[in-house]
């Protein structure tokens, strides 16, 4: 008689579900991966997309006056009437830092609702910002008091205070010196190099 090879079905059935359970993590981990880069993906495309904004005739018209022209109007008593009057209503072509203002706070709320990738618009946007924040912040402040609103701006507000923190981090990290006097860079002169 041939030998009988007996056939263990508790160590066969054991063998088949450690090989399920390894298809159907691997299949998860792909899964997860697959969607990990969609998100990348769409992070991307919509990072694309607001530095397209940023890079509008438009609001590269109204950054400039920021830094060139808001500086001299915030000292003046009828600018500050205006805006406590208007609030975030007055018209873009006649206080186009509202329109800063507006896209700033539009990013602001993409990035703390994690729509897009805070660090990768904070690279962006860092030397305009930094410089020119002194100013829209004291706007911002009178559009809050003009509309009796506290969150007015805020997200911008967070924006700008989130950015300021990653680039000391960032700066102390690469901790490189400055060209003229070799000593470690600052923020503030990084910010204070800027050219629009």
């Amino acid at each position: 008689m041939a030998n009988l090879i007996r056939v263990n079905w508790e160590a066969i059935s054991a063998v088949a579900s450690i090989s399920s359970a390894v298809v159907i993590a691997l299949s998860a981990f792909a899964a997860v991966r697959q969607m990990r880069d969609g998100q990348r993906g769409q992070a991307f495309e919509g990072t694309e997309t607001l530095l397209e904004r940023w890079e509008s005739t438009e609001l590269r018209s109204a950054r400039r006056y920021v830094l060139e022209e808001l500086p001299a109007r915030l000292k003046t008593e009828a600018y500050r009437e205006d805006i406590l009057r208007n609030g975030a209503r007055g018209e873009l072509s006649d206080y186009p830092e509202l329109a800063v203002l507006r896209f700033l706070e539009r990013v602001g709320i993409y990035v703390y609702y994690r729509l897009l990738p805070g660090e990768a618009i904070y690279e962006q946007l860092f030397m305009y910002v930094a410089r020119s924040w002194p100013y829209l912040s004291e706007v911002a402040q009178l559009v809050r008091e003009a509309e009796n609103n506290p969150y007015a701006f805020d997200k911008a507000e967070m924006f700008y205070g989130s950015m300021m923190a990653l680039a000391g981090r960032q700066l102390r990290k690469l901790s490189r010196p400055l060209p003229k006097d070799a000593r470690p860079a600052t923020v503030d002169d990084i910010s204070g190099s800027y050219l629009d």
